[in-house]
């Protein structure tokens, strides 16, 4: 099996589904002291420009006497060097907040990311101040001044990265990747919709949209301190949408859940959106995408093709775990599970389709089994020693060219099981 089919049908190590957000472990990592940091040294290999106040002022310079977010970006944009825009905001600041987090509300839009290579990293500001929110970030980006269209950042450049920031209430995104230049960009570790504890709604429009022929960008990671938080959102939790919008991966985030992964704060329609033509993106491995207001993942119209979902944790979302409507996903017809026992599982999918076999309460895929292939008749067979989670189990099916079916019709697991009597005392 080639290294790109066997990623495409899950075969790495999965995220756990149940584990929080580990903030600490993240801080660790993100050690810059104030004094080792230059605010802006353009003929250095890197630059660090530090955000040293929630205001939104522009007096078009960042420096140790004034740095905003504004200006950190403006000149970011302006530097030949990649850059890192660390934090380090005193807790006299008039945006401190007592439970332990500084909020930034820009009055406008903040300027694009048109320059390739720059850091925004809100772990920084622990690592300089000290962890001030044990449950999520201490940087929260509040949209609420910006009005119509807003949006946290827009992203129109390669290789940046967004890291440790709670974004939320932005009318249309937290996050907006536009254009065929916004490629290999990566958005880890932030909370996108809720507010820094990672339990209350403050939802965007999107939780993160990517558009135009952005593409090969990377939303979460396998590592823990590289999963986002993205619940809450009014649209959708990530959007996937026109022609070119390809090759993008979106791996081990909790969509639709709080900060722990287990209750409910589910985005108003799917947990994730592919529409309009956007291509060869994977939905996994290790997302836990649950209790959305409409689909888990839906595919829709018949350009969007060779989308591939794997081994991800999706279950109690409204409508279906998996949809494809208008000819997505060229509405590859999910397995058929013939029989199951406690340990196995058999059934018909198309000829040579990799099949993904799963637990869930109900008719989606909360618990990923396993993993098998169909044979040139289509008979496929999956057995696990151990016993199947069950109550019911579901499939779905990958073709080679990346197209994911929806789950199959659930089927009740003979499950090895032994239920003691319940006892009142």
């Amino acid at each position: 099996m080639s290294t790109e089919r066997a990623l495409r049908f899950g075969l790495v190590a999965v995220v756990g589904f149940a584990l929080a957000l580990p903030w600490a472990d993240l801080r660790a990592q993100a050690r810059l002291p104030t004094q080792e940091l230059p605010v802006l040294a353009a003929t250095d290999e890197a630059a660090v420009l530090i955000v040293n106040t929630t205001d939104d002022t522009d007096d078009d310079t960042c420096n140790v006497v004034h740095c905003s977010l504004r200006e950190a970006i403006q000149a970011a944009n302006a530097s030949a060097v990649p850059n890192t825009v660390a934090f380090d905001i005193p807790p006299s600041d008039p945006g401190y907040n007592p439970s332990g987090w500084w909020t930034i509300r820009p009055a406008s839009p903040l300027p694009e990311l048109i320059d390739d290579s720059t850091t925004i990293d809100g772990t920084t500001q622990t690592a300089n101040r000290g962890d001030t929110n044990p449950l999520g970030p201490e940087i929260e980006l509040d949209g609420n001044l910006v009005g119509g269209n807003g949006r946290g950042f827009y992203i129109r450049s390669a290789n940046n990265v967004i890291r440790g920031l709670a974004i939320d209430r932005f009318t249309e995104t937290g996050i907006r990747l536009e254009g065929h230049a916004a490629t290999n960009n990566r958005i880890v570790g932030n909370y996108l919709g809720t507010d820094p504890t990672g339990t209350q709604d403050r939802g965007n429009g999107w939780g993160i949209y990517i558009y135009l022929s952005a593409h090969d960008n990377t939303v979460g990671g396998a590592a823990r301190e590289d999963r986002n938080l993205i619940s809450g959102n009014d649209q959708a939790g990530i959007g996937l949408v026109s022609a070119g919008a390809d090759g993008n991966r979106i791996i081990g985030n909790f969509i639709g859940t709080n900060a722990q992964g287990s209750e409910a704060l589910g985005n108003t329609y799917d947990g994730a959106s592919i529409a309009f033509g956007a291509q060869r993106n994977v939905i996994g491995p290790g997302n836990v995408i649950a209790f959305n207001g409409r689909d888990g993942v839906r595919v829709n119209s018949s350009n969007s093709l060779s989308n591939t979902v794997t081994a991800n944790s999706i279950y109690r979302n409204t409508g279906k775990g998996i949809l494809l409507i208008d000819g997505g996903n060229a509405k590859l017809v999910a397995p058929v599970i013939v029989t199951v026992s406690a340990t196995t599982v058999q059934g018909m999918a198309c000829a040579g389709c990799g099949v993904e076999i799963f637990s869930d309460l109900e008719d989606e895929g909360a618990v990923y089994e396993g993993f098998g292939t169909a044979d040139g008749a289509g008979n496929w067979a999956f057995t696990k020693p151990g016993g199947l989670a069950g109550p019911n189990v579901t499939a779905t099916a990958t073709d080679d060219a990346g197209n994911t079916s929806e789950f199959s019709a659930p089927v009740a697991a003979l499950c090895n099981r032994v239920y003691l009597p319940l006892v009142r005392r």
